[in-house]
């Protein structure tokens, strides 16, 4: 039998938080201790996961490292995992920032320290589990597991506002989490009036034909969910008190692999499984992904606050990405843009599958990148060359070398990707055309089935579209 490999990258992280909880002592003579034992976890699973990408079949569109167990078989409920290129690089993302949120913090948390580096694994734990899960039962334990981890971080360790803060956040998570767990027992449901037996299996999901009017209402529940996540304009509201009351862990965190989820779940679960809603519903994704480029790029130009900023900043990258998936090219965004950095090769590709997606998309989100380059560049203008304000920040010291240590591997892998972007693409580009192709069929079938019938569904549901509905849903789905 094969080493669990998935498993063991989930199950690691908690094996270490167990750890943690047998520290006992002073709280103060203990924090090194225990710093460094979640450091170690930390760089343990980073190591498994490097492992995991030097196993994987970068050629295969299939899902890999395949684990499946039975758990609750009278309701279809498995546990099933397994990663493609799409969920290897996002597992590969959580796993190095995750040591480097712990470096980050070493010095700023000094209070329940043992407690702060339970949570945090327990976070990266859940974190792994959403991107290797197949069942989507079992997805959305681990989605809403991790909402635990980033409540309390907020909450405790987090600043003036930090109560407020992490209400909002579970709240408006929350809200729309419930939502999405309706929607997946309708699927199980129509799977069991399908075929006689329940099923939470996604790649069983995936062929299951939904009628148009369910796939309306499922699609909106489960793009509600993801664009709370995102967060894409108008649900952003959550980001900026969390971002800003945050400790640095759970910023960096936050940022760099909870707001990615929002958009991994629209091209795992929401476009594959309801392909012909989602085309119906791509140009209002993108039209609200434009408006967030825009409105969130303006919102970071007079920012005082860098965290605020940064927010804000998210939420105009995180719409390119949104914009991406409606115009059904995947990519990754940094901040600028730069050509020889990561963002640049994000940036680029999206606005070329924009453009020729529809040329009008393209063209107001290329604002975003001119405006992101004025936000970004006023700030560092700001912080390094503008005047002191504070003059406890005249005293500072230089980098010290944990500081190095958290910088120097983000510039370099920025560096990497921006020189060597196919090292990255690679992996990912079979998974995405065995989604596309699935998606482009599956509208392609359908819109003919209709045209040979009667008038689609999907026109009245939305409120009495006109009867060329069809052609617009087939026009919408060419890349």
């Amino acid at each position: 039998m094969p080493f669990p490999i998935l498993t063991s990258i989930v199950a690691l992280p908690i094996v270490g938080a167990v750890l943690l909880l047998l520290v006992r002592g002073d709280e103060e003579r203990s924090a090194p201790l225990v710093r460094n034992v979640a450091l170690m976890v930390s760089l343990l699973v980073f190591a498994e996961t490097l492992l995991l990408w030097t196993r994987f079949n970068a050629a295969s569109s299939d899902f890999q490292f395949v684990e499946r167990h039975a758990w609750m078989p009278a309701f279809g409920i498995e546990y099933f995992v397994g990663v493609d290129g799409i969920s290897l690089l996002l597992l590969a993302l959580t796993a190095f920032l995750t040591p480097l949120a712990l470096l980050g913090s070493w010095e700023s948390v000094r209070k329940q320290t043992k407690s702060f580096s339970i949570f945090v694994l327990l976070l990266e734990s859940a974190m792994m589990g959403v991107f290797i899960s197949l069942d989507l039962f079992l997805f959305y334990i681990f989605w809403d597991a991790m909402l635990v981890p980033m409540y309390f971080l907020i909450g405790i360790w987090g600043y003036d506002r930090r109560i407020y803060a992490s209400i909002k956040f579970m709240l408006y998570t929350m809200a729309g989490s419930v939502l999405m767990l309706l929607a997946i027992l309708g699927l199980a449901y129509l799977h069991y009036t399908a075929t006689g037996g329940y099923s939470f299996d996604l790649l069983k999901l995936y062929d299951l034909r939904v009628d148009l009017h369910l796939q309306f209402w499922f699609f909106l529940a489960f793009a509600l969910a993801f664009a709370i996540k995102v967060p894409l304009f108008p649900f952003h509201t959550w980001l900026p008190d969390a971002h800003v009351e945050a400790p640095t862990a759970g910023s960096v965190i936050l940022a760099g692999v909870m707001l990615k989820m929002g958009t991994y779940g629209l091209v795992r679960f929401a476009f594959p499984l309801f392909p012909e809603a989602a085309a119906y519903f791509a140009p209002a994704l993108a039209v609200l992904a434009v408006v967030g480029i825009i409105y969130g790029a303006l919102v970071a130009m007079v920012q005082p606050d860098m965290k605020k900023l940064v927010a804000y900043s998210s939420v105009s990258h995180l719409g390119f990405v949104v914009l991406g998936i409606a115009a059904f090219l995947i990519v990754t965004l940094a901040s600028i843009g730069l050509p020889g950095l990561n963002g640049f090769v994000g940036e680029f590709l999206i606005l070329l599958g924009a453009f020729r997606w529809d040329p009008r998309f393209a063209a107001f989100a290329a604002t975003g990148v001119i405006l992101s380059a004025t936000y970004m560049l006023w700030m560092f203008q700001r912080v390094n060359y503008g005047p002191v304000t504070n003059e406890k920040n005249s005293t500072l010291a230089d980098l010290q070398p944990r500081e190095w240590a958290v910088i120097v591997p983000i510039i370099a892998v920025a560096v990497l990707m921006g020189v060597l972007p196919n090292l990255f693409l690679r992996p990912i580009e079979p998974s995405v055309e065995r989604m596309l192709n699935h998606y482009h069929q599956a509208v392609a079938t359908r819109v003919q089935a209709n045209r040979d019938s009667r008038p689609s569904v999907m026109s009245r549901a939305a409120g009495g579209a006109s009867p060329t509905a069809d052609a617009r849903v087939a026009r919408r789905q060419q890349p």
